[in-house]
């Protein structure tokens, strides 16, 4: 896939100004700067120097910070470090590394590598980057279409259904796709017998064919 670097050059100079104001943030905390990335370091100073509790035993998790959050107020700042850290090397600067002389990434797609059955990307993984909150967000403005080319986003609408209601030869379920119904109301329909059914009857519906 081509990829704009000036957008993860932009990208990766504003992450840098954040991560640095976050550890002057934390440092501000503590007797003595220490190496953020390294949870036994940070272990020491949140246990041993600022002595919070324990939940699990020297853990520096996410979810063991998150617990701690409201005992100290440096466990924010190193939370949003982690985050703006992770963004940094992975997406902004550790995406760079990859783009060929032709301005592409040239990723592996990888058709037995999962239990699902779905496609993997590796080297790197392409089918990671989160849309969670605004900044990892923006790393995606970096792809963009070749020359001459557009980028068209598809996806399948009930695919393994329809797959199902084929090789089944399930009338109902064909009648149903082909009149663009809501599959899983048209389900409950048939479940509890009724004409009409509400939200809560098609969601239980739709949970009892995930199981």
């Amino acid at each position: 896939i081509c990829v704009d670097p000036q957008v993860l050059d932009d990208i990766a100079e504003k992450t840098m100004a954040k991560i640095e104001a976050l550890e002057t943030e934390i440092y501000a905390y503590v007797k003595e700067p220490f190496n953020l990335n390294s949870p036994k370091q940070l272990s020491e100073v949140l246990f041993d120097e600022l002595e919070l509790p324990q939940i699990k035993k020297r853990s520096t998790a996410v979810g063991v910070l998150e617990a701690l959050e409201d005992k100290h107020p440096i466990i924010a700042p190193v939370l949003e470090y982690r985050k703006y850290q992770k963004l940094y090397s992975t997406y902004a600067h550790g995406l760079s590394k990859y783009i060929s002389d032709d301005h592409k990434i040239h990723t592996s797609f990888n058709q037995h590598a999962t239990q699902t059955g779905r496609l993997s990307s590796s080297d790197p993984n392409l089918q990671n980057i989160s849309v969670r909150d605004e900044e990892t967000r923006q790393i995606r403005r970096a792809f963009v279409a070749s020359k001459d080319s557009y980028l068209v986003s598809i996806d399948y609408s009930q695919i393994e259904l329809r797959v199902l209601a084929y090789l089944a030869h399930e009338e109902k379920m064909i009648e149903a796709f082909k009149n663009d119904e809501d599959i899983h109301q048209r389900t409950a329909r048939e479940i509890f017998h009724k004409e009409d059914v509400d939200q809560a009857e098609a969601i239980m519906e739709f949970m009892m064919a995930q199981m």
